[in-house]
């Protein structure tokens, strides 16, 4: 079995894509019981991300992943569901057909 590290990382909505995309403010939600909190930490604005193009939000959102993933590794991930996936059809193909 190969283990790995998760971390997780903000790459959407960041300043810097606020200012990139021209993106406009929701005022946040006065109502919502976490506002304060909110509004402590982050100031009166919020964005959503569905405010960025939807085929650019994909773009950053693969070349994140792909800077920060193993790819090497996640080959021979794949690599090895493969061999797994056959044996188990293999195996389940063998008990349909044999008899007790």
């Amino acid at each position: 079995m190969i283990k790995g590290q998760v971390s997780v990382h903000k790459i959407a909505i960041t300043p810097a894509q606020v200012k990139t995309y021209n993106l406009l403010p929701n005022p946040a939600k006065e109502t919502d019981p976490r506002s304060k909190a909110f509004i402590a930490n982050h100031g009166i604005s919020a964005w959503e991300v569905d405010a960025i193009n939807p085929v650019e939000l994909r773009r950053i959102i693969i070349s994140e992943i792909t800077t920060r993933v193993d790819i090497e590794a996640m080959d021979k991930v794949i690599e090895q569901e493969n061999v797994d996936k056959a044996r188990l059809t293999k195996a389940v193909k063998r008990s349909l057909f044999d008899k007790p």
